[in-house]
């Protein structure tokens, strides 16, 4: 039987999730410069992230409730 190491496992894991949100790190900053570029103050960066994030929470709760509706072909296609 192969034994496989949680502790390795959970390191890669770490480590790939690491990298994959570094880059949303960085389109955040350029986003929230490009906003205040556009004469957006500090607080209303925020406040359009706040919601946006807000926004992203309720699609992520609605997921399933969509996937039952309109099948995963409809819902893939109808997003891309």
């Amino acid at each position: 039987m192969l034994a496989v190491n949680v502790s390795d496992t959970r390191r890669k894991i770490y480590v790939s999730n690491f990298f994959f949100s570094l880059q949303f790190g960085l389109a955040f900053f350029f986003n929230a410069t490009f906003l205040s570029s556009l004469g957006l103050s500090e607080k209303m960066v925020g406040i359009v992230f706040a919601l946006s994030y807000a926004a992203s929470l309720v699609l992520l709760f609605s997921v399933p409730l969509l996937l039952r509706k309109f099948g995963n072909y409809s819902l893939f296609f109808s997003s891309s």
